[in-house]
């Protein structure tokens, strides 16, 4: 195995590689594995669950000879991070084993052999469709926040896929908020699988806008693939939350009010309500007016928003304000429909026009 190629080429692909090729527990999986062909160079890496697959072109590099061989990424990555040259000459001395050069630079470094790395599938299937890169970075976007953090709820880590008819659906909850995005697709496939929303963002920020996405759901895997790059990702296994009748509540009042508005006002009641016990603030409807109020040892803030329109009742809603920020930051459109269900003691917000889409936040104790 020889080759030489434009250090460029290789810095992104050993960065996204190395995030998750970690595994301590198999030792192989700590590596990447290079594999040098006349027409490409595949870069894989991973852990046990995910598997991401990056193809440099012969465009990309000068082939001379062909091989393969599995190196511990932080070292390799590292290395050439580090090296001034703006050309890399990667040459195979054993089964275990390369000599890297770049300029004046000449690093040996010790490897593992690359019969030894584990399969995984990464074809196209019957169940596969395409959709815009930046269409799947969006779902992604206004839902990952509300994912949990907490792993005693797994499930609860990752964002709920579904697909039924003609729409793709992206579920995220964590016991206190749901962010719920749709988006219609031309496709049949019927498909429900929970990924992991670490996962998630790494693919959020591996995507370009402006290429098209295939998505492929396989027996073990959901493969994304865009371009150079192919992720095989393990879903997690469980079923997720029925939470269907939290969302489907019955409104007591539905308010329209500038997005940019309310979000400024939330963002300076967070000043004030940042005491360390979950910046729970009040929201007051009243008068055709929202009304922020949150008082602190730090001081209070009071501040009145004119509503574009109400129809229901007035009402006065605690709430944690970064759970409401968090929403708010996704609503792209002017206005924001907020609804409030008296009986449930929780608030809803949707992007108005576009209420297929919703963020739910529960009521806090003051």
């Amino acid at each position: 195995m020889k080759f030489i190629v434009a250090k460029d080429a290789l810095v992104l692909p050993l960065q996204h590689i190395s995030r998750i090729a970690t595994s301590k527990v198999i030792p192989i999986l700590s590596g990447v594995l290079i594999t040098v062909e006349p027409e490409r160079i595949l870069l894989v890496g991973g852990d046990s669950h995910n598997i991401l697959r990056y193809e440099l072109s012969n465009d990309k590099f000068n082939y001379i000879q062909a091989g393969s061989i599995v190196l511990p990424i932080a070292k390799f990555h590292e290395i050439i991070k580090k090296m001034d040259g703006e050309t890399i000459e990667v040459e195979l001395i054993d089964h275990t084993s390369v000599n890297i050069v770049s300029g004046s630079s000449k690093f040996r470094l010790i490897g593992m052999d690359a019969s030894e790395y584990p399969e995984v599938r990464m074809e196209h299937s019957s169940k596969g469709f395409t959709m815009k890169g930046e269409i799947l970075k969006d779902l992604i976007q206004q839902t990952i926040y509300a994912v949990s953090t907490r792993e005693e709820t797994p499930l609860l880590t990752g964002v709920h896929i579904r697909m039924n008819d003609d729409f793709i659906c992206f579920t995220a909850c964590d016991r206190h908020r749901v962010a719920r995005v749709t988006e219609q697709l031309p496709t049949d496939i019927s498909e429900n699988r929970i990924i992991s929303g670490k996962t998630l963002i790494e693919i959020r920020n591996m995507v370009k806008d402006e290429l098209p996405v295939r998505i492929d759901f396989l027996e073990h895997h959901v493969v994304f693939n865009q371009g150079t790059f192919t992720y095989a990702v393990t879903p997690l296994e469980g079923r997720y939350p029925d939470i269907e009748r939290m969302i489907s509540m019955e409104p007591n009042t539905k308010a329209i009010v500038s997005t940019k508005d309310l979000l400024r006002a939330l963002e300076r009641s967070m000043i004030i309500s940042d005491n360390g016990n979950g910046f729970i603030t009040t929201m007051q409807i009243r008068n055709g007016y929202i009304n922020i109020y949150c008082q602190s040892e730090n001081g209070n803030l009071d501040e009145n928003i004119t509503l574009e329109s109400l129809n229901g009742n007035d009402f006065k809603f605690n709430y944690n304000v970064k759970y409401a920020i968090d929403a708010l930051k996704t609503i792209r459109t002017e206005y924001t429909a907020i609804y409030y269900s008296l009986n449930q003691k929780m608030i809803i917000f949707k992007p108005h026009e576009q209420e297929n889409n919703l963020h739910l936040i529960m009521g806090a104790m003051k």
